[in-house]
Formats: structure tokens, sequence, C-alpha cells
């Protein structure tokens, strides 16, 4: 082979490209690396138990209520209250009555449906005129002197059920490319560890946004757990339209306000939220910055608010049209639940081809929401 000299000074745009050794980082950076931070919280908190059926439920239960309103306008000399539809149950009669926007206290008669027959005046304050929509607060029941016990009463429970879901996802390598070389070690350590992390992503996705279904089209038939957009009913709270200070703490008030439930609220936040947050909470609260042991190094945000201790996560998956949401949880009510054996794990999966690898990460979990009422979903300007 013929050998070509050339004159002048070598320069590294003289030097033939295929000679040039790039300079590549011998390691590969997985960008979506803390993807189920809810996840790892029920893990690392032990919130975690054996599911024995594929579907798995339980019974909620409350106090009695005490709360409504007046559904239609009374007189000062009316007997007769009529209170808001399907509220008419929680007074017997003996209870005391008090309507807050007058101090007035009456005294049920008699409940019929939705009306409450009452003794008006009862107390040391006159009987008045009640608007519609007024409040009516049962103080409880009055026995009469030697009266027999009477009016028994008793809750009903709910039962709340949702399902197992199962979760897989496969890799397949040829031996030759597992005895090949590459770059940020062996592709198939890599790969497996990226695959772990695309079906966290799966259960952290469903496990916010799931619909519980039992799809029985098919046989055998196939599951769906039901995640916190689902389940969560009650502080629900849309503020996209505007956001401030006082919205957010007359949503964290209803958050907090479930008798028995725990002094911290753990709050998983889009971006957006976070930005809105901070540029409510910098100027009036004491903001900290943690690091959470044993949850992958979690960064958690906590601040102490008028009602209880709130740690904020930025959540990656709340993005695009979720970044300007947040998930409450109250981790004392939140539950993971697996069948037996049946935990997030890899299998190695024997195949008739001795050149080929395989491998299924598999997992049969649910998330099981224990009391709706100690949750919230909040919603911010986009």
């Amino acid at each position: 082979m013929a050998v070509t000299i050339k004159t002048g000074t070598l320069s590294t745009d003289k030097i033939l490209s295929a000679l040039q050794k790039p300079e590549v980082l011998d390691k590969v950076i997985l960008a979506e690396a803390h993807v189920a931070p809810m996840y790892a919280l029920l893990r690392s908190r032990l919130k975690k138990q054996v599911a024995l059926q594929p579907e798995f439920s339980h019974f909620e239960d409350q106090l009695a209520p005490t709360w409504t309103t007046v559904a239609a306008d009374a007189t000062a000399t009316d007997t007769t209250i009529s209170v808001a539809a399907g509220t008419g149950y929680y007074f017997r009669a003996g209870d005391v009555v008090l309507v807050p926007s007058t101090g007035e206290q009456m005294l049920v008669t008699s409940v019929a449906s939705d009306s409450i027959t009452v003794t008006r005046g009862y107390g040391a304050t006159s009987a008045a005129a009640i608007s519609s929509g007024a409040y009516l607060l049962n103080t409880g029941p009055s026995k009469q002197e030697g009266a027999e016990a009477d009016n028994a009463s008793y809750t009903e429970p709910t039962q709340v059920s949702n399902y197992i879901q199962e979760f897989s996802e496969l890799l397949a390598f040829t031996d030759i490319q597992r005895a090949s070389e590459t770059y940020g070690g062996p592709e198939e350590k890599r790969q497996i560890n990226k695959k772990r992390w695309e079906i966290l992503r799966s259960i952290e996705y469903r496990f916010l946004f799931g619909e519980p279904k039992l799809d029985t089209s098919v046989s055998p038939p196939r599951r769906l757990t039901g995640g916190l957009s689902y389940f969560v009913t009650t502080n629900v709270a849309d503020y996209s339209s505007s956001f401030d200070e006082d919205k957010w703490n007359e949503w964290l008030e209803g958050v907090f306000s479930l008798e028995g439930g725990s002094p911290k609220k753990t709050i998983f936040c889009g971006g957006k939220l976070i930005r809105n947050l901070m540029s409510v909470l910098q100027s009036n609260y004491t903001v900290r910055t943690e690091v959470a042991k044993g949850t992958w190094g979690l960064k958690i945000v906590s601040y102490t608010s008028p009602f209880g201790e709130v740690e904020l996560i930025h959540h990656k998956l709340l993005k695009n049209d979720y970044s300007s949401y947040g998930f409450a949880v109250d981790f004392e009510y939140l539950q993971y639940r697996y069948m037996k054996g049946m935990d997030l794990r890899l299998i190695d999966i024997q195949t008739e081809n001795p050149h080929v690898k395989k491998y299924e990460y598999h997992a049969a979990v649910g998330l099981d929401v224990l009391n709706e009422k100690a949750m919230g979903i909040i919603i911010t300007p986009a």
C-alpha cells in the first residue's frame, strides 16, 4: 500500500474522522429516574399488605353527621323546617338544633323525611326568621328525666372495593449482545434497570389516575386498579381561574378536617402548582427542604400550615395538563396491596432458544384508599 506524505502542520481537522476517538462519558444517563414517589413512600413507610383475592375491599364509616342547611325560608313562627335533601335522618325527636345565623335553639319533636317539626325558641334566644341556605347544627339529644331510652340509631358502613392489576414488561437479549461490551457497562444490566423504572412509572400512573374495572369480556378476566383521582371526591377544589393563599388554606382546612385524621399530609405536586404555591408561601411561612431517607433520595419541602404539617413533593408525572394539579394523601389511610409472592419482581424466563435470554418484570398490585375524606385534589391556574 502506498504511503501518502503531506506537508504542513498537522491539525485536528486534517485527521481522518475514522481515526478520531470519540469523547463519550462511560455512563448512560437515565433522565426519568424518580418517577414513582408515591410508590416509594408507600413501601418505605411500610404501608403495604398482601391481598388475599384479586378484588379487595374495606368498609368505611363515620360519626353521625351534625350539620345541614335549611331548604326553604322559615318565619319566626313556622314549626316545620325543611332541610337539605337527604339530611332529615340527621335528626331525631329530642335533639336540640342551633341556628348559628340567629343564635336560636329549637327542640325537635318529630321527623318526616326531610322536614323536622320543632319547638321554636327553646333556649334563651327568641325565635327569628331563618333564610334558605342557613346552616343548622344538631348539638345532640336532650333526654327527659326518667324517660325510657328510645330513638335508637346507627350508621351503616359503606363497602369500597378495588382490584389488583397485573403489570408486565418483557426483555430479551441474544447471547452475542450479552457478550458485547458497550459504553455504560453491560447493556443487559442497563436495559433491565431502565425497564424497572418503566414498570414503576406505569404503576404510579394507575395509582394517580386509574379507574377500577373488572373486564369479563375476555377470559381469564382483565382487572384495572383505581387510583386517587377516582376515589377522592370530598376535598376536590378547582381554583384554575384564580388562586391565592386564602384558597390554598381553604382547601387545606378540608383536607385536615377529618376527625382522627393524621396531622401530616403529603402533597404530590405538578411543577406549575409548585410555582403557584411558592409565590404565596415564601413571604409568610418558613419553608424547609429535606431529603427523605430510604426513599431513593426524594426531596421533600415541608412547612407548618395553620391546619397541620404539610410535605410537598414535586411529582414528575404531573406535567402537561396535570402540571397545575396536586394530590394530598394521608399515609395513615393509604395502602399498597399485592398478591402473595407477586410484588414487583424480575423473573428469568426459560425459552426454547438457547441463544436468547428473556426476563419479565411482573407485578400484581393495587392501591387501597382507606378513607378518601383524609385525601384531597387541588387544581390551580395552568
